[in-house]
């Protein structure tokens, strides 16, 4: 369980067990850089692995993780299917990489993450988490800096793009950018909680833990990034829970945090056009079941009596409806979407029920409030964000901690 096991998982492999730690340690941190190629770390991973889930005596795996692979598998074979009957990817031997990646990464990165609990113990794979969020904020934090005109406008706020070190785009969209600090600021968390630890690596690390957090707030400062507060607020609930052992007032005291963004929405003191753009998209979905991008309509921006535009046209406001889910309805219709909403609710199934019974039987460490930071992180992602398209990485990765989480 999640920050309750603490010693090596007795499993035989065939792969050394420093081996596995060192390099999953830097390969995380590689792909949380985001460098070219990063793609084909997901895929050699994958082989040996394999690989090594062959040759070992350990090759238990449930029905229902079976059957969460074998959706995924189906999903993407279905939507590289439908992007080509509906001509977005054509000529198809172009997007042949997107292809393999949609087929193949979700449900290999959601096998990486299971293998790797039974490779490793809770210790390291936290570890090997720290030096992904470390990579991914060190993008960030790079691409800000390079990005200031002249370099020391520290001050600068970037709404649109910024310029990013490495890809093949030399300007990426600021929100895009912003997704990768999101981890450091979720690990607030781990800050605030009471550590009877006192030894020099525990203070060593809050040391750097805060930094990152305090680089993370500082790109949400220069993309102006409103999720960003989001993913911070639902990276907290559970230190509000454990705030009072009192069970009424805890349970007061947690209403009343959750109550926070019906308060905020309602008084109109925040906005978010999102909410408008999504609930439309819901609305009009069953004008285009097969996807093709084919949807558009006009939905309500914050700025009172102002109508914004959703389409594939070069004067719409927006062509994705800011939520993974959504992405790939628009993309590639109803049965890519149904398929890949119900491997997601499934898991988000399995990862809920072991967080409460961690909750329930146990004091929460600091493993637990490592891995729900990446949660808080990848629900944002998945509700708010165009995740498959402006950072597919960081789709499959979501699988990846999601192998990990259900399977500690």
């Amino acid at each position: 369980m999640i920050g309750l096991n603490y010693g090596d998982i007795a499993i035989k492999s065939t792969l050394p067990k420093n081996v596995v730690f060192y390099s999953a340690s830097v390969i995380a941190f590689v792909l949380g850089l985001g460098l070219p190629k990063s793609f084909s770390l997901l895929y050699i991973c994958t082989g040996m692995l394999l690989i090594d889930f062959f040759f070992t005596n350990d090759q238990k795996v449930s029905l229902s993780i079976r059957c969460i692979i074998s959706i995924l598998l189906l999903a993407g074979i279905c939507h590289a299917y439908m992007q080509v009957v509906n001509k977005v990817w054509m000529p198809w031997q172009s997007y042949l990489p997107e292809i393999l990646a949609i087929i193949v990464l979700p449900a290999s990165c959601l096998f990486i993450g299971l293998r790797l609990v039974r490779l490793l113990s809770s210790d390291e794979l936290s570890y090997v988490i720290f030096f992904y969020i470390l990579g991914s904020l060190s993008y960030s934090v790079i691409s800000v800096l390079i990005s200031h005109v002249p370099w020391w406008n520290f001050e600068q706020v970037f709404y649109h793009v910024l310029r990013v070190p490495w890809g093949e785009s030399i300007f990426m969209s600021t929100r895009a950018v912003e997704q990768r600090a999101f981890f450091a600021i979720a690990l607030t968390p781990v800050l605030l909680i009471k550590n009877k630890a006192r030894n020099l690596n525990t203070k060593i690390l809050k040391s750097i833990v805060t930094f990152m957090v305090a680089l993370g707030l500082y790109v949400r400062y220069s993309t102006a990034s409103n999720i960003g507060y989001a993913v911070l607020y639902l990276s907290l609930i559970p230190l509000i829970v454990n705030a009072c052992h009192y069970r009424l007032l805890k349970w007061g005291i947690t209403c009343l945090y959750l109550l926070i963004p019906f308060a905020a929405f309602f008084s109109k003191k925040v906005c978010d056009e999102r909410f408008s753009l999504q609930g439309t998209f819901l609305k009009n979905m069953l004008a285009a079941p097969w996807g093709g991008r084919s949807l558009s309509f006009a939905y309500k921006s914050c700025i009172e009596g102002e109508k914004l535009t959703f389409g594939s046209s070069t004067a719409a406001s927006t062509f994705t409806p800011h939520s993974a889910l959504l992405d790939i309805y628009n993309d590639s219709g109803m049965i890519p979407f149904i398929l890949f909403s119900i491997a997601t609710l499934l898991i988000l199934d399995k990862i809920v029920k072991i967080f409460l019974k961690i909750k329930m039987t146990a004091q929460p460490t600091i493993h637990f409030y490592l891995r729900w930071s990446l949660l808080s992180v990848f629900i944002v992602q998945y509700l708010a964000q165009p995740l498959l398209y402006t950072d597919q990485l960081m789709f499959n990765i979501s699988f990846a901690f999601a192998g990990i989480a259900i399977s500690e």
